[in-house]
């Protein structure tokens, strides 16, 4: 099913507010969670090439603002983020892409999630099933945010193309399936086609930029 743009709360301009104050049980959750996802999974510290490389694909946020670590034993190909405006990025993503506008589009795509609300939500009804059908329209909406945004934001959109182009192939060629939240990966790559081309046809022929070696 392709969704248009105008049928979800997607603002115009990337919201670049200070994240949203949670409430005391909502924090303590919140920080919990964090401290199992650290202990799990491990992160390098924020003089590691990973993190200064990841922090640069962000400048207009703050890092009292936004908090990104890049796990060391997270085998996914995957992201999250947490209310507090935290974000854990798996160390595999990064060699996984070959652009970093692909990266630029999973860091947009997961502040999305925080300053929309989503992830809050998410943190406080991760046990309801009737959250499931919200959590995919927020993957949809934190998808086309950053399309929309790209343009004003001087970013190229056909990352984001690209990047969901890869995820969906590496599904196939490891025959997952898609997962329950994010729904399936081509629906996803239908919806940011389309918004790019109503909004900045010309950008899909600008040249990728190759991740460094980091």
């Amino acid at each position: 099913m392709q969704l248009a743009a105008t049928r979800l709360n997607i603002n115009c301009r990337q919201n670049h507010s200070a994240i949203r104050s949670l409430e005391p049980s909502v924090e303590r959750l919140c920080r919990n969670e964090k401290i199992r996802f650290m202990e799990r999974y491990g992160v390098y510290g924020p003089s590691h090439p990973f993190s200064k490389f990841v922090r640069s694909l962000v400048p207009n946020t703050s890092e009292n603002d936004i908090k990104i670590f890049v796990t060391k034993g997270w085998e996914e190909i995957n992201a999250a983020a947490f209310p507090d405006g935290t974000i854990f990025l798996s160390d595999r993503i990064i060699s996984f892409c070959e652009f970093k506008e692909e990266l630029e589009f999973l860091l947009q795509h997961e502040i999305t999630h925080i300053r929309n609300g989503h992830a809050e939500k998410r943190l406080r009804e991760r046990d309801a099933i009737g959250m499931l059908g919200s959590a995919r329209l927020s993957e949809y909406e934190a998808d086309l945010e950053h399309m929309i945004a790209s343009r004003e934001e001087g970013v190229n959109p056909h990352g984001g193309i690209v990047f969901l182009r890869r995820i969906a192939q590496e599904e196939e060629k490891e025959q997952k399936g898609h997962d329950i939240v994010h729904g399936n990966t081509y629906t996803r790559l239908i919806n940011v086609e389309f918004a790019a081309r109503i909004i900045d046809m010309d950008a899909l022929s600008a040249e990728l930029t190759p991740i460094p070696h980091v």
